[in-house]
C-alpha cells in the first residue's frame, strides 16, 4: 500500500485555510459570511428601464444634425422633429425641392432609409441600431444605478440585469435599507443636466417667459423657432418637497454644458446661506463654456435637469472651471443632485415594477429555522452514519465536517452572500456528501463479502465507486452552471454554495475518508472492518 502521509499534511493544511477563513468575525458573526436580503432584512426592487427613451434620444440627436445641416444649406424655414420608433420626419419642405433636401443630407444619414411624399421626408432608424441603443441603455442604466448605490453608502447590495424576455429591467436588493423611498428617488431620477442658453431673437429681444406654454408660444408668433423648445420653470416647495411649475420659457435646444462635463459637483452654500451645488468642469469643457458665457453676458442661461428648468441665472461675468447650480435647495436635495450628477445621468428613464421590504425579525426567523433545520438534519445523518455503519460512520462525520468547512471558507473567502436558497445549497451538499460515503462503504461491504482482505475491500471500493461518484457529481454540477448562468440572485446563491460542496465533496470523500480508512490498517493485520 503505498505511504498516505503525505495526504495528512495536504489535510490539515486545509483544515487550517477553511478554519481562519470561516472563523466569525464582528458584523459577520455567521460563518464569517454576510448576509443576504431574505436574512438580514432590506428591500427588493425590480426596475424596468424605459429603452424607447434611449431610441428616441438617437432620433433626437439625428434630427438635431439633420436641421443643422439643412439650415447651412440654405434650407432655413423647414421643420425637423422626431417621433416613435427611431423616426425623424422633415417637413414644411419649399414646393419641388424635396430631392434637394435630400440630397444635402444624404452623408449625413449613414445606413439610415429615407422615404419622401405630401411635402415631407421620413428617415428611419434601422432595426439593429434601435436594438444596439436598447441594449446600451440597459448597460449604462446599471452602470449608473451601481454608482448611485454606492456612493450612497449601502453595502452588500445585489444589482444586475435580469435574463430572457426581461433583459430591459434590473434588479436592485439593498440589505439593511427598510425604507427604500430616498435611494429608489436617487436611482429613477435621470439627472440629465445641461446648461444651456435662453432664446433671444436677432434684433436682441428675449428671453420669453409666460404663465403657460401657449402664452409663451404666442409672444413667439405662434410658431416656434427651429431648435427652440418651451419649457417649464419647476420651483421646489422646501417645506413638502414638490415640484410646480410657476412658468414657461423658450430654451434653445443645443447644450453648451452637459452632465458629462462636469469633473465633480458637490453641495455648497451660496451667497444667501442656502444650499447650492458646486460644480467643476473637465479641461476640454473650460475653453468652451468660458467663451459662451464671455459672449453673452447679460443674457441668462438656463440650467435644466430632465427636460425641467431649475434655475435661469444671468450670466454677469465670464465663468470657467468653477460654477454653481441653484434651485431652491434644502440640504438633502442639494446632496442627492451632486450625488446623481457624480454617479452620471441615466440614459433611459427607469421605472419600479416591483418592491418588497423585509424587516430584520422576519430575516432572523429565517436564519434561525435554517440553522435549526440545518442541526437536526446533520445531527440525524450523524447518529444514521453511526448506527449503521458503527465505526467507519466516524469516518463519513469527520469527511462531512470538513466538507462544511470548506465550503464556508469558500463562500467567506470570495465576498459571497449568504441567503436562505444558500443555505438549501449546504443541505443539498450534506446530502451528496453522505451519498458519496454510502457508495464507497456499500462497495467495501460488497468486497468484504467475497471474502476479499479488508486492504483489498478498502482498494477495491474506492476503485470501483469512483465511476458512480464522478457521474453523480459532475451532472449536478453542469445543473448547477445552468442554474448560475439563468437565474437571478437567490438561485445563483444556490447554484454556487453547491458547485463549491460538492467540489469540496470530492476531495473529502476521496482524499480523506481514505486517508481515515489507510491510517486504520496500515501495518496491521487487519482482520475485520467496523463497517
Amino acid at each position: 500500500m503505498k505511504n498516505p502521509w503525505w495526504k495528512l499534511g495536504l489535510i490539515l493544511a486545509v483544515t487550517a485555510w477553511a478554519l481562519f477563513f470561516s472563523w466569525p468575525r464582528e458584523g459577520r458573526p455567521f460563518l464569517n459570511m454576510s448576509l443576504g436580503l431574505d436574512l438580514k432584512g432590506g428591500s427588493h426592487l425590480v426596475m424596468q428601464v424605459v429603452t424607447d427613451d434611449a431610441v428616441k434620444a438617437a432620433a433626437d440627436a439625428m434630427a438635431t444634425r439633420v436641421a443643422e445641416k439643412l439650415r447651412k444649406e440654405g434650407f432655413p424655414t423647414v421643420r425637423v422633429s422626431s417621433a416613435d420608433g427611431g423616426q425623424v420626419i422633415v417637413s414644411d419642405i419649399p414646393a419641388g425641392r424635396g430631392g434637394d433636401v435630400e440630397a444635402a443630407i444624404k452623408d449625413d444619414l449613414g445606413n439610415w432609409s429615407s422615404s419622401s411624399g405630401a411635402g415631407e421626408l421620413r428617415i428611419q432608424m434601422p432595426p439593429s441600431e434601435m436594438d444596439l441603443h436598447r441594449d446600451n441603455a440597459v448597460k449604462q442604466a446599471l452602470t449608473t444605478i451601481r454608482n448611485r448605490v454606492d456612493a450612497f453608502g449601502v453595502s452588500e447590495t445585489n444589482i444586475q440585469r435580469l435574463g430572457g424576455d426581461q433583459r430591459d429591467r434590473i434588479l436592485v436588493e439593498l440589505p439593511g435599507v427598510e425604507d427604500p423611498s430616498r435611494v429608489k428617488g436617487l436611482i429613477q431620477t435621470q439627472a440629465r443636466l445641461e446648461l444651456r442658453s435662453a432664446y433671444y431673437r436677432a434684433d436682441g429681444m428675449g428671453p420669453f417667459r409666460g404663465r403657460s406654454k401657449e402664452e409663451v408660444a404666442q409672444m413667439l408668433g405662434g410658431q416656434i423657432p427651429t431648435g427652440v423648445e418651451i419649457l417649464p420653470y419647476q420651483e421646489t416647495d422646501r417645506q413638502t418637497g414638490k415640484q410646480a411649475a410657476t412658468e414657461w420659457m423658450a430654451v434653445e435646444r443645443s447644450s453648451v454644458i452637459t452632465g458629462a462635463d462636469l469633473a465633480d459637483a458637490r453641495r455648497g452654500q451660496g451667497q444667501f446661506g442656502g444650499a447650492v451645488v458646486d460644480f467643476q468642469l473637465h479641461v476640454n469643457a473650460v475653453d468652451r463654456f468660458a467663451k459662451f458665457t464671455r459672449t453673452n453676458v447679460g443674457r441668462q442661461m438656463p440650467i435644466v435637469l430632465d427636460d425641467k428648468i431649475i434655475s435661469a441665472p444671468r450670466i454677469n461675468s465670464e465663468i470657467g472651471m468653477r460654477g454653481m447650480i441653484e434651485g431652491n435647495f434644502t440640504p438633502q436635495t442639494a446632496d442627492d443632485l451632486a450625488l446623481q450628477l457624480r454617479a452620471g445621468a441615466l440614459p433611459a428613464r427607469v421605472n419600479t415594477i416591483e418592491e418588497r421590504t423585509v424587516g430584520p425579525s422576519l430575516g432572523k426567523d429565517s436564519i434561525d429555522a435554517g440553522v435549526r433545520a440545518s442541526y437536526i438534519g446533520s445531527l440525524a445523518v450523524c447518529l444514521f452514519m453511526l448506527i449503521y455503519y458503527r465505526r467507519s460512520g466516524i469516518n463519513a462525520i469527520v469527511a462531512l465536517v470538513l466538507n462544511l468547512l470548506i465550503l464556508a471558507a469558500v463562500m467567506s473567502g470570495v465576498g459571497a452572500v449568504l441567503t436562505l436558497p444558500g443555505i438549501a445549497g449546504y443541505a443539498l451538499t450534506v446530502g451528496m456528501a453522505v451519498d458519496s460515503n454510502v457508495l464507497i462503504f456499500e462497495r467495501i461491504r460488497e468486497e468484504l463479502r467475497h471474502g476479499r482482505s479488508v486492504p483489498a475491500a478498502v482498494e477495491q471500493g474506492f476503485a470501483k465507486a469512483l465511476s458512480a461518484i464522478l457521474d453523480t457529481h459532475v451532472t449536478t454540477i453542469v445543473s448547477a452552471l445552468f442554474l448560475f448562468n439563468y437565474g437571478t440572485g437567490p438561485v445563483k446563491g444556490f447554484a454556487v454554495s453547491l458547485t463549491v460542496g460538492l467540489l469540496a465533496n470530492l476531495f473529502t470523500a476521496l482524499v480523506v475518508s481514505r486517508f481515515i480508512f489507510d491510517a486504520e490498517i496500515r501495518g496491521r493485520q487487519v482482520k475485520r472492518l467496523s463497517i
